[in-house]
């Protein structure tokens, strides 16, 4: 299983330096899409405590 993460950690860092250096910072990428998941997911649980009339 490690040698499976050391070739991802390859990949992984190289799509991190590509969005970098092409002005995008991945990390807030990352955290914009966490928090929109985030969201989607609430707002489902919302719908579903519902109840329904």
């Amino acid at each position: 299983m490690t040698q499976i993460s050391a070739i991802f950690e390859i990949y992984k860092t190289k799509s991190e330096q590509y969005l970098n250096a092409n002005g995008r910072d991945w990390k807030k990428l990352y955290q914009t899409y966490s928090n929109a998941a985030k969201a989607k997911k609430a707002e489902a649980a919302k719908q579903q405590a519902k109840p329904t009339q």
